[in-house]
């Protein structure tokens, strides 16, 4: 069903090929065909090859997948032989504020999703694109609700591909081997998932998917970098990610002048470092990057860039305080927030976050009510937890019959999940102001625009 309006706009749209204010021409130009036209493919290159690649291994274990059509690309469907578990490996889902490019999750409860993006560094780690610091961010907050985060670069499928891993330099034997005899909770397998690779740790996980023993691991991974690193103290109440930053831009001046204070230790790469800090029994970590422009023209940045994707990689699941980010997000603001502790009752849910809870007031519950399970209600969850969003009205009916999903009219603001180029300008043109579906923007331009 659809409006009259709608119906002509969107006709009006196809015969005049999307122009504004065109009118239809009286005969038809248009070249006819009895063949279907192939779909364009939504996904990158790399995206396809990581489809492809994970489609060959996993077939190759012995697993049946099935392909089929979803509401943002084809879903696979992965299944072992006498396994009682399903995965599902889901394209472009919405978590929160991020859309991972693919998203594994299983049919056994309890497990945390696994978000995967591919992570191409033409459009992530130049001067031209840098996204380091969102990068970071938005992936901080998936870890720090339970999820699983795997960065994937192009090295890293070509060296599935060819079936020879590159360890990291800093995982060393005889480092492993005394961590093993001090802390048994993991094993060699979950040590290879980290030294042949992010692959590597995606099939070890399909066919076992041991949470407490990847977790074990994660939480002795600083005690590597302590072989190669520099050796200081820190105060207790000294912020672990300003000093990490100061460290990285000037390791020399930087070292605090201090004996007293919990043994600390700073591990670097060029543009990329780990500081690590053991008190009380906890080992807090920060891992930042540098990310402003002049490092990102220095050759070896590429390396120390795909150096941090693979130390955030082997990070994943840690319960202490553990901070991934840029140098940038340092400098800005002096010191970051620490990260939120993860829920009690385990990993997130597909959407990033879990229910709202109590204390919800009677407007916004009755709003969330008519809200549609899936991107609309996830979106409308974080904003409710914000608490700082005046309410907004779904579905709101604007200009030519455009429907927008959240709407702010007095203040001409508006958020649309999903939007054609063409509506998206006849809104502008009506003097719509529209947000990405990002909770922390959509709430700066509120506060901005009121």
């Amino acid at each position: 069903m659809v409006s009259r309006s709608a119906a002509e706009r969107h006709l009006r749209a196809i015969l005049t090929s999307g122009q504004r204010d065109a009118e239809p021409a009286p005969r038809m130009s248009w070249s006819l065909t009895e063949e279907e036209p192939a779909r364009p493919d939504p996904e990158s290159h790399l995206e396809q090859r990581f489809r492809a690649v994970f489609r060959e291994r996993v077939t190759q274990l012995g697993a049946t997948v099935k392909e089929s059509p979803g509401p943002r690309g084809n879903r696979l469907t992965v299944t072992f032989p006498g396994h009682g578990r399903t995965w599902t490996l889901e394209p472009q889902v919405l978590m929160g504020s991020s859309k991972p490019d693919f998203v594994l999750t299983s049919s056994q409860g309890g497990l945390p999703p696994v978000a995967i993006f591919t992570d191409g560094r033409g459009y992530h780690a130049t001067q031209a694109r840098n996204r380091i610091a969102d990068d970071a961010a938005k992936r901080q907050d998936l870890r720090d609700g339970g999820a699983i985060v795997l960065g994937i670069t192009a090295q890293d499928i070509a060296a599935a591909q060819a079936g020879i891993p590159q360890p990291p330099p800093w995982l060393r034997d005889d480092t492993i081997a005394e961590l093993m005899q001090e802390s048994p909770g993991f094993s060699r397998d979950h040590v290879d998932a980290i030294r042949r690779g992010p692959f590597q740790f995606l099939l070890a996980w399909l066919q076992n998917p041991d949470v407490a023993g990847y977790r074990a691991l994660a939480g002795q991974v600083p005690f590597l970098f302590v072989p190669d690193g520099t050796h200081l103290s820190l105060p207790d109440d000294a912020d672990l990610v300003t000093q990490a930053g100061r460290l990285l831009q000037d390791a020399a001046g930087s070292l605090p002048g201090t004996d007293t204070g919990s043994p600390a230790w700073w591990w670097s790469a060029g543009p990329v470092g780990c500081l690590t800090r053991y008190s009380g029994g906890m080992l807090e970590v920060a891992l930042v990057l540098d990310d402003r422009d002049d490092a990102l023209a220095e050759p070896g940045h590429a390396d120390a860039w795909r150096e941090w994707l693979r130390i955030s990689n082997a990070l994943n699941l840690r319960q202490q305080p553990t901070r991934i980010t840029a140098l940038s997000a340092v400098t800005a603001d002096g010191h970051r927030r620490q990260p939120a502790t993860a829920p009690a009752g385990g990993p997130v849910g597909r959407a990033g976050s879990a229910d709202p809870g109590a204390g919800v007031p009677a407007d916004w519950a009755d709003l969330r009510a008519r809200t549609i399970p899936g991107p609309e209600r996830q979106l409308l969850d974080e904003l409710i937890r914000l608490r700082t969003v005046p309410l907004p009205e779904i579905g709101l009916e604007a200009a030519d019959g455009i429907p927008i999903d959240f709407a702010w009219p007095g203040l001409r603001i508006a958020v649309c999940l999903d939007l054609p180029e063409y509506d998206r300008r006849v809104l502008e043109s009506d003097g719509w102001r529209l947000l990405p579906a990002d909770p922390r923007a959509i709430a700066d331009a509120l506060n901005g625009a009121a």
